[in-house]
């Protein structure tokens, strides 16, 4: 795609087509890039190291697009790019994926999923919210 973008310059519809394919392949490298992360998750030594919590929110809800039942709820990423932590971003989006997806599965297709942050004084909180009808209060304890 970058060979034919740059040999047929002059045409527009192939240089866009071309550029499509780049994003695209540019996207997928991601996606595997997500998956192979995770999978790795359990097999090295767990250490903390700065962690970008918007970063890790974005890895987890693209690892959430590759499953077809994630359509029916829109995921929004409101995670301040400014807030890190010190943890494993392994782990971390192991739980923000498990989170996520019971955040799903609790709301009403059509409904929003929303991850953000919140700092505090010393500490920043990742907060999942979703438009379900919550636990009923049956079973609550």
């Amino acid at each position: 795609a970058q060979n034919l973008r740059e040999e047929r310059e002059e045409d527009g519809e192939l240089k866009e087509i071309s550029g499509q394919i780049l994003e695209q392949t540019k996207r997928v490298s991601r996606i595997v890039q997500s998956l192979m992360s995770f999978a790795h998750a359990g097999s090295h030594q767990h250490s903390d190291e700065p962690v970008c919590l918007a970063e890790v929110a974005q890895d987890a809800i693209g690892l959430l697009a590759l499953n077809r039942r994630n359509f029916e709820v829109q995921f929004y990423n409101l995670c301040d790019p400014d807030h890190w932590v010190e943890g494993d971003p392994q782990r971390l989006a192991q739980v923000l994926i498990n989170l996520l997806s019971n955040a799903r599965d609790a709301s009403p297709p059509g409904s929003a999923v929303r991850v953000k942050s919140e700092a505090g004084e010393h500490t920043v909180d990742l907060i999942v919210e979703d438009e379900g009808s919550g636990i009923p209060s049956s079973i609550k304890d």
